[in-house]
């Protein structure tokens, strides 16, 4: 009897260990991240991050990037899902990719997180880590009431805006319009908020693409059929929900003859070098910025929450609904970035540094040499050559893999590690922190980077 009683506790040993390993009923030490891509530095800074607090608490991890290649991240989600991670947390390259192959996750009882990109109609989706999209909005429109002193004006003295959003069907411009409309809507209904062009829908304030050039456009097309200007008709604001709107609405709005010292109050998201610059400047008012560490170490917190068979942290399960049902989700808060809190927020916390956000207005003492100027957009390395009644002639510039650039379909720079010397037919002119590229005496605009990456200083020869 005894020998028989020792084979089935075996045998019960045996099969508990094979559910737990089988069916995820007892996590295992290792934790999945699946991030879309390792070129963009957001999510290569967010991936090793998490993977190195995740290891600091004790557990094994499989970080993979997908290279912005939806097939790539399914695979990669398989092999995590066939090594039984006990947690696997996804950025998803496209959210509504992944239906089919996190059907196992589900079944073996793993838990999936999707990280700030929501992974739509999958039932294996068990929490959802974001930041408060609906109020970011809701921030821009407070900050536009308490600037313009809303509160205290009436119809016989409204304050006049237009309203800028982003593509039409991104479905976070529902959060972010949609949360700034919803404060600004019933002031709009008793005329103490009068948008003279009468467009206030998600349709028609929508950008295409969040584009700089298309919000330029369409603000330019708004000026000259309401007549806005500097001693014209008056514009007090424009709501954009995030800062390459803001900076297009910037541009025309500057072209138009407004300054630092006149210029409508313009909201903004990201916190984009550009923008925090136009912000020092004077010629946006605030950006709303979304800080990531946020974002990653909730999510450390909530795997090691699953790990060790606690319910993890939500703030929310009601806002969003994957097509499955709504989300267990945590929403970090946004914070209001202005000329006034810029240093203590972005630069003291390592965000940036003081010469990422450098303006430059004197670059006399840099002709000669190659320096960094922006990193954020197009040049890792500007070489001064001269200066120019226009501005400062760059003999040299180098660029990431692929820069196109708008009228001139050859100029594609993939030659010499990038760097560009210029002819007599092509040059750079940078002014006031701007970079304008000419081409046989045309302006042109840089429409499209790829692969960018920071080469750091080079030397010309």
């Amino acid at each position: 009897m005894k020998k028989v009683f020792a084979i089935l506790s075996l045998f019960l040993c045996i099969t508990l260990f094979a559910c737990a390993g089988g069916n995820g009923s007892v996590p295992s030490k290792v934790v999945g991240i699946s991030m879309p891509t390792e070129r963009l530095e957001r999510w290569n800074l967010n991936g090793h991050d998490m993977k190195a607090q995740l290891e600091k608490a004790g557990y094994t991890v499989d970080l993979a990037f997908a290279d912005n290649d939806v097939p790539t991240q399914i695979s990669q989600i398989k092999k995590m899902i066939d090594e039984n991670c006990g947690v696997i947390v996804i950025a998803p390259v496209d959210g509504y990719s992944l239906t089919e192959v996190l059907k196992p996750a589900k079944e073996k009882g793993i838990k999936v997180i999707s990280h700030d990109r929501l992974i739509m109609n999958s039932k294996a989706v068990s929490y959802y880590i974001t930041f408060n999209k609906y109020k970011v909005g809701v921030v821009q429109a407070e900050y536009l009431i308490d600037r313009l002193n809303i509160k205290k004006r009436t119809s016989k003295n409204p304050a006049y805006m237009e309203f800028f959003t982003g593509d039409y069907n991104d479905n976070n411009v529902d959060f972010y319009f949609g949360g700034a409309m919803d404060v600004l809507k019933p002031y709009i209904d008793r005329g103490i908020i009068e948008c003279p062009s009468g467009l206030t829908s998600k349709y028609n304030c929508s950008i295409s693409g969040w584009s700089t050039e298309n919000a330029q456009k369409r603000m330019e097309i708004l000026i000259v059929t309401n007549g806005y200007g500097p001693g014209k008709r008056r514009l007090d604001a424009v709501l954009c929900s995030n800062d390459s709107t803001a900076i297009g609405v910037t541009n025309a709005l500057l072209a138009a003859g407004y300054t630092a010292d006149n210029m409508p109050i313009i909201t903004g998201q990201d916190c984009d070098i550009y923008s925090i610059r136009n912000i020092i400047k004077g010629t946006q008012s605030m950006s709303v910025f979304l800080d990531t560490k946020d974002t990653v170490s909730m999510t450390v917190k909530m795997v090691d929450d699953i790990m060790k068979g606690k319910k993890p942290e939500v703030n929310d399960k009601k806002t969003y609904n994957n097509g499955s049902g709504f989300m267990q989700s945590y929403l970090c808060d946004p914070t209001i970035v202005t000329k006034e809190n810029y240093k203590s927020i972005l630069i003291d916390s390592g965000y940036y540094t003081e010469n990422d956000l450098m303006i430059i207005n004197d670059y006399s003492d840099l002709i000669g040499k190659c320096i960094i100027v922006d990193n954020n957009w197009a040049g890792a390395g500007y070489y001064f050559k001269e200066r120019q009644k226009d501005g400062y002639l760059i003999e040299a510039i180098t660029f990431g893999s692929g820069v196109y650039i708008a009228g001139t379909e050859d100029f594609i720079c993939k030659e010499n590690n990038g760097i560009i010397n210029i002819d007599g037919s092509r040059k750079f002119i940078l002014e006031d922190g701007d970079l304008r590229f000419f081409n046989k005496g045309k302006e042109q605009y840089i429409v499209f980077i790829e692969d960018w990456e920071d080469q750091g200083p080079v030397t010309v020869k």
